[in-house]
């Protein structure tokens, strides 16, 4: 909106999967097991900024930028199964990159930013989309009580992750790039059964910073993530139902853009309600 302090670094940002996963598994013998999955996805990545015009009186010119691609990969994965109530799960996913391509689009320009940046109005823009490689394990134990234990990890190579904000500066489009650290995470969960039909669910997780204070934008505010969660599985005649519900913790998340940019202004701020929840509820048959 015009009163947001951030509107010359970003008005809006979007950025959106959808992913298709046909799989297989084999069971080669009672510990062993062994899966491999062809990962498609579609990305959709939509950024949208205003343009200060020099002047006194002038309004805010708009910086439009969509673009969408589909990227290739693949997931090979591990089944070890000890016995009936211990397995151990491995999972890796290679990296998928993808080239974003779309039409920058400028409007509104004032007659002096019109004859130095409007030639860039219509450009074809490339960006690089990486969806980067990860590796997770996972391990469940059941005891003999009907309680259970699962704690999983995760490691995502995010480093390389390339979709960002667009922005134009001295004349030039710039995407940021090189922001990001490779993210590191655990779930613990523990399952209570309460009768023969009812199993109820607690658990918690921890996701690293993906990205330091000082590099943080403001399209892709990621920060270290807490969650906890409850849940409850019914089974029924021919049916499973999970409920489930989860609170997060999404960090701070602080932004200072610098100063040295009289053109944007310097923006410094962070979360004040840092809190998400999720509800999720899925059936089996």
């Amino acid at each position: 909106g015009n009163d947001w302090a951030g509107r010359y670094y970003s008005d809006s940002f979007a950025l959106v999967y959808i992913g298709i996963t046909p799989s297989i598994a084999y069971r080669i013998n009672e510990h062993w097991s062994v899966g491999a999955s062809l990962n498609l996805t579609y990305t959709y990545s939509e950024s949208v900024a205003r343009i200060n015009n020099p002047g006194p009186g002038q309004p805010d010119g708009k910086l439009e930028f969509d673009a969408d691609a589909i990227g290739v990969t693949g997931t090979l994965s591990l089944l070890y199964q000890h016995n009936d109530h211990t397995r151990l799960g491995l999972s890796y996913t290679g990296e998928a990159s993808a080239d974003l391509e779309g039409d920058l689009s400028l409007n509104r320009l004032s007659p002096v930013l019109e004859g130095a940046i409007g030639r860039l109005d219509g450009a074809e823009i490339e960006v690089e989309n990486i969806l980067p490689q990860r590796f997770q394990v996972g391990l469940y134990h059941e005891f003999d009580s009907g309680r259970y234990v699962t704690m999983d990890g995760i490691w995502i190579d995010f480093s390389e992750f390339g979709t960002g904000d667009i922005t134009v500066e001295n004349n030039r489009v710039l995407t940021p790039t090189g922001i990001y650290d490779d993210i590191w995470g655990i779930t613990l969960g523990m399952g209570f059964p309460g009768d023969d039909r009812t199993t109820w669910k607690v658990g918690m997780l921890y996701l690293s910073e993906a990205v330091d204070d000082d590099k943080r934008s403001l399209s892709l505010r990621l920060d270290r993530v807490w969650g906890l969660g409850v849940g409850v599985t019914r089974q029924f005649d021919e049916t499973r139902m999970d409920l489930n519900l989860n609170v997060y913790n999404l960090g701070d998340a602080p932004v200072d853009t610098g100063p040295g940019n009289p053109m944007r202004g310097r923006v410094v701020g962070e979360s004040s309600s840092p809190f998400a929840v999720a509800v999720d509820l899925s059936l089996h048959w």
